[in-house]
């Protein structure tokens, strides 16, 4: 079976057809949740009606239906769920003139636009996430479309030809690998100089800029991870993990909210460091699309990107719109640590003007404990846990200014950003400086060491200012729910029947169980390690891969790396061939020469005649050409003696008169043009 020279108008075979349909349907699930109802209901119609066209029961839809069909798409499109403009936009509009496309697909040059179209879709799907299975997806599809593209240019009469069809694109595609490993080693890793404008239909959860009853809550019902840690020291206890994201100091009755004008930069080398610079741990976070980073207090981070303010807070100068890994190095100290500006103090005492009952009790705190923080702490503390209040991510939905009053004194009801917001007010009414946190608590080990943390792991807590001590971590929710923090968030929900978070598994309880559980976690790890090496492969990963391949990295060894690459893909094209090789036999010798003969004699206008033997042939060229009798007769003769006899000596004969009668033959025809051209005298 061979690939033919194909003619682009001929008809689509019905083997075909079906496979295009198989494509669709492959391309469709591909963008599953991703773009709206409308897209499928599409496909769905142009898939059947297609495939009814194809057992004979319908028609092609025609001009004016055609023009309807795309008319309502545009409409569709332009009242999508999606900002004008967004990527999401021009995928859908892809995906509609895939579906139109299929419905006027008669012709294999239909079907061949039809493929290329499928190609710039389905690498459009890995603009949304790049997991692992994602792209074992993507590239089944990719072999699907090429094996259809195979399928066009093969002779169809064949019974195998759907095996042949993938068999050669799995070829093609291995035969590709080799090259494309080396130049993914080798092209170095610049900055883009262009960005992709983010996918408005991109769901990301996660801390922003203000902390409401409403974000702990959504953030407790996801199960998506936040960032992952490799910790290159012991890793801290679960009570130690507190990671720092931002702090909330305004508030308005309702929400807290991050100054952003209230807390410098501190330059990076305006830090005395009490340890050494090895990093602790490296962070790979998730994209939040903020500019917030994630660490310990008073960590710092060797990443050029990222710079540190007066709060002790690591942000990035821009917004986290992928996967961003950075190190986080020891906390250094500073030369006035226990000292504040005072215009942060003063907006750290700063009160709202509602919520009076909180406000006052604070007030009658501060007169009871006459200016000791201590002994008001210890007592906002007691009256979370003496006093009957309980955390539930469930908490009643508080729609007024005096969300604090609502919940201190009336609910008692809430999670952690109500208990921290709670006690900062309570702190700011006694006169002391204080201030809510965000970020997250915990994280679960994985199977290789590496830390996940998820973004149920969402936490909020409290600090307050001593002027012996700087800022002082007080966590009023392990008060009122210690298990919160010597647990987990996920324990601790699921022993309250509260976690969400686990989907279609934590219903059936499928995960309770330790091989899932299990199974889960190593999924988890692998797909670091796929985010780690692959997509998260840069410029410094790239130098020490190099380093350990070829020693010492000069333009030389880089020409021969790529030189070797080719020359192992053109063994990998050749191997199936190589495979196959069995030396000629005598006969297909002596048939090969009888054939170099044929391709002289058929340019020179004498064809060999159907059911015409080799014999045959020779006695009719020896009466067509009367001077090259001899010459024709033995080759004859001995091409005879060489297929049914025994001697292998003669193949020698039959190659030495073939030479002989190709000269002759040659001689010849140039002494009759030479006489055609110029006449006898």
């Amino acid at each position: 079976m061979v690939l033919n020279r194909v003619s682009p108008f001929n008809s689509v075979q019905r083997k075909s057809i079906f496979m295009l349909l198989c494509c669709h349907v492959f391309l469709l699930i591909a963008f599953y949740q991703q773009q709206p109802l409308m897209v499928y209901g599409v496909a769905a119609v142009a898939v059947f009606w297609r495939y009814f066209v194809a057992i004979g029961r319908w028609f092609l839809p025609g001009f004016w239906l055609r023009l309807v069909f795309v008319v309502l798409a545009i409409a569709a499109v332009i009242n999508a769920n999606f900002r004008w403009g967004s990527l999401d936009q021009f995928i859908m509009l892809l995906l509609f003139a895939l579906s139109f496309k299929l419905l006027e697909t008669k012709h294999r040059r239909d079907a061949h636009v039809y493929i290329f179209i499928s190609f710039l879709v389905i690498a459009s799907r890995l603009l949304y996430d790049q997991h692992f299975l994602t792209v074992l997806y993507c590239l089944l599809t990719l072999w699907l479309l090429l094996t259809t593209l195979v399928t066009l240019n093969v002779n169809n009469q064949q019974v195998s030809l759907t095996l042949f069809s993938a068999k050669k694109s799995a070829a093609i595609a291995l035969q590709a690998l080799p090259v494309m490993m080396v130049f993914y080693l080798i092209i170095p890793r610049i900055p883009p100089l262009w960005s992709i404008p983010n996918l408005s239909s991109q769901q990301t959860s996660g801390l922003g800029d203000t902390i409401d009853s409403a974000t702990m809550s959504l953030l407790g019902q996801s199960s998506d991870v936040a960032f992952r840690i490799d910790f290159s020291v012991q890793v801290p206890k679960r009570s130690d993990r507190y990671w720092r994201g931002m702090v909330l100091e305004d508030f308005d009755g309702r929400r807290w909210t991050i100054n952003k004008n209230l807390h410098r930069v501190l330059p990076k080398g305006g830090v005395t460091k009490t340890t050494t610079e090895k990093s602790l741990y490296r962070v790979t976070i998730e994209p939040t699309f903020q500019p917030y980073i994630y660490a310990q207090r008073g960590s710092f981070s060797s990443t050029a990107t990222i710079k540190q303010s007066s709060a002790k807070l690591l942000f990035r100068d821009s917004d986290i719109s992928q996967r961003f890994a950075y190190d986080v190095t020891p906390p250094g100290v500073e030369a006035d640590a226990a000292k504040e500006f005072s215009d942060i103090l003063l907006a750290n005492r700063q009160l709202p003007s509602n919520n009076p009952r909180t406000i006052d009790y604070g007030r009658q705190l501060a007169e009871r404990y006459a200016g000791q923080t201590g002994n008001i702490v210890q007592h906002i503390v007691d009256k979370f846990n003496r006093e009957d209040y309980y955390y539930t991510l469930q908490a009643p939905e508080v729609n007024t200014d005096h969300s604090v009053d609502r919940f201190l004194f009336d609910s008692r009801q809430g999670y952690c950003s109500h208990y921290a917001g709670a006690f900062v007010l309570l702190m700011r009414a006694a006169g002391v400086p204080a201030r809510v946190v965000g970020g997250y608590q915990g994280g679960e080990l994985n199977s290789d060491g590496t830390l996940v943390v998820r973004q149920y792991d969402a936490h909020a807590w409290a600090e307050i200012w001593q002027q012996d001590r700087g800022w002082v971590r007080v966590d009023p929710t392990a008060a009122i729910a210690p298990e919160r923090v010597s647990q987990g968030a996920m324990e601790m929900l699921r022993q309250r029947n509260e976690f969400l978070a686990g989907g279609l598994s934590e219903v059936i309880g499928l995960a309770n169980s330790n091989w899932f559980r299990q199974l889960d976690r190593q999924y988890d790890a692998f797909n670091h390690r796929w985010n780690t090496w692959i997509l998260n492969f840069d410029g410094q990963q790239q130098v020490r891969i190099l380093e350990k391949l070829l020693g010492e990295i000069n333009p030389l060894r880089i020409v021969l790396f790529i030189l070797f690459a080719i020359v192992l893909a053109t063994l990998l094209a050749l191997l199936p061939a190589i495979l196959r090789y069995r030396p000629a036999g005598k006969t297909q010798r002596a048939q090969s020469h009888f054939d170099r003969l044929l391709r002289l004699m058929s340019w020179l206008g004498q064809p060999i005649l159907p059911a015409e033997g080799e014999y045959d042939y020779c006695c009719r060229m020896a009466l067509e050409f009367p001077s090259l009798r001899l010459h024709f007769i033995s080759f004859a003769d001995s091409y005879q003696r060489c297929i049914y006899g025994q001697q292998d000596s003669e193949l020698v004969v039959v190659n030495t008169q073939l030479k002989q009668l190709r000269y002759a033959m040659v001689k010849l025809t140039l002494k009759r043009f030479w006489q055609r051209i110029v006449p006898a005298k």
